[in-house]
C-alpha cells in the first residue's frame, strides 16, 4: 500500500517551481538586457571619441597646410604698422592671424582692444575718434620685410580659436555660433553675415570678399555654400584648409571648382575632358597606353598588341585629342 502510495501521491508545488523557473528567466533576460544597453552606451561613447579625434587629426593638418603657405602666420599674435588708420601719421596695432589667401598672399588680422582709444575716450583729444576695437582686415605681411613682429612663441600649440574655422563633423562644433568662421569674432548683424547652407556657420562679407570666392548677393545668399563644404569636381573630396575654389578652363561647365591638389592635374591637362574629374599618375599612364594601342589599331598595327608595349612617356592628351579618339571618356 505504501508502494502505491507513493506512486500515486501526487506531486506537490509543482506550480511554485514553475512560476519560479519564470521568474529566474526573467531575470536573465533582465541582466542581458541591461548588459547590452551599457555595452551599446560604451560603444556609442567610444565612437563619439573616435569621431572627435578623427575630426581634430584633421583639423590639425588643415591648420598646419595653411600655415605653412602663409609662412607660419597663421594663428599667430603680432604687432604691425598700419599706415590708413589715423592717416597720415599712421598707427601701430595689434592682432592675431585668422586665415590667410593664398591667390593674394593677404592675412586676415582681428585687432585686439585699442587701449589708447579707450583712454581717449575718456580724456579727449585724437584717440577719441578711433573705434575701441578695429574690424577685422586683410593686410599684407611681408616676413622678408620686418614689416611685423611676433608677440608670441612659435613653440605654442594652436588654440580652440585657431582650429575651429577648420573643424567639421565633430561634437565641437557648435562651440562657436555666433562667431564668423573666419576671423572668429561676433556675427550677430544679419545684415552684415551670410550663412553657409551646409556647415551652418556665419560669415561676415568683408571677410569673405579677402578670399578667393566672394560674398554672394542678397539674392542667391539663401543656398549659397562656402568653399570647405563645397566638393572638389576633380577629386569629389572637401579640402578642410582651403576649399574647392572655382577655376576656368576651354571647355569647362563654368562650374569648375577645384581642390589645391586638382589645381595642379587641370594646369598638368590631367583630367577628363567629359566629367572634368582628375587622374592620378597610374591611371594617367593607363590611359595613355590604352590611347596609343588604339592609335596602332587604327594605323594597321597588330590587334593584340600589349599595353606594356605602348609609350608611357607619350606627350599630354589635350581635349581636342581626347574628344577625337573617345579615349577618355571611357576612361
Amino acid at each position: 500500500r505504501g508502494g502505491r502510495g507513493a506512486r500515486g501521491r501526487p506531486r506537490c508545488g509543482g506550480g511554485a517551481m514553475g512560476r519560479g523557473t519564470d521568474g529566474s528567466r526573467r531575470n536573465k533576460l533582465g541582466k542581458a538586457l541591461s548588459e547590452a544597453i551599457t555595452l551599446a552606451s560604451s560603444e556609442r561613447t567610444r565612437t563619439i571619441e573616435i569621431r572627435n579625434a578623427f575630426c581634430l587629426s584633421v583639423a590639425l593638418r588643415a591648420f598646419r597646410s595653411v600655415r605653412a603657405r602663409s609662412g607660419g602666420l597663421l594663428g599667430r599674435r603680432i604687432q604691425f604698422f598700419r599706415e590708413d588708420i589715423d592717416y597720415p601719421a599712421g598707427r601701430t596695432v595689434r592682432g592675431v592671424v585668422r586665415a590667410f589667401s593664398d591667390r593674394t598672399g593677404r592675412c586676415l588680422v582681428s585687432h585686439d582692444l585699442d587701449l589708447s582709444a579707450l583712454g581717449g575716450l575718456a580724456g579727449g583729444g585724437m584717440a577719441s575718434a578711433l573705434p575701441s576695437r578695429l574690424p577685422p582686415a586683410w593686410v599684407l605681411l611681408r616676413p622678408n620685410e620686418g614689416s611685423f613682429r611676433f608677440l608670441d612663441r612659435e613653440s605654442d600649440g594652436p588654440t580652440p580659436e585657431d582650429l575651429a574655422p577648420y573643424l567639421f563633423g565633430s561634437a565641437h562644433d557648435g562651440d562657436f555660433d555666433g562667431y564668423c568662421a573666419l576671423c572668429m569674432e561676433d556675427a550677430d548683424d544679419e545684415e552684415d553675415n551670410v550663412m553657409c547652407v551646409a556647415c551652418r556657420r556665419n560669415f561676415h562679407r568683408p571677410c569673405l570678399d579677402g578670399t578667393a570666392s566672394r560674398a554672394p548677393s542678397p539674392a542667391s545668399a539663401s543656398d549659397w555654400t562656402c568653399d570647405r563644404c563645397t566638393p572638389c569636381t576633380g577629386c569629389l573630396r572637401h579640402d578642410a584648409a582651403f576649399g574647392a575654389r572655382a577655376w576656368t578652363h576651354a571647355g569647362g561647365s563654368g562650374r569648375t571648382k577645384l581642390c589645391l591638389e586638382c589645381q595642379g592635374y587641370y594646369e598638368d591637362k590631367m583630367y577628363c575632358a567629359n566629367c572634368e574629374h582628375t587622374w592620378d599618375d597610374g591611371r594617367y599612364r593607363n590611359v595613355l597606353a590604352c590611347i596609343a594601342e588604339r592609335l596602332g589599331r587604327r594605323s594597321g598595327g597588330p590587334s593584340g598588341a600589349p599595353t606594356a608595349a605602348a609609350p608611357v612617356a607619350a606627350p599630354v592628351v589635350t581635349d581636342a585629342v581626347a574628344e577625337e579618339e573617345g579615349a577618355v571618356g571611357d576612361g
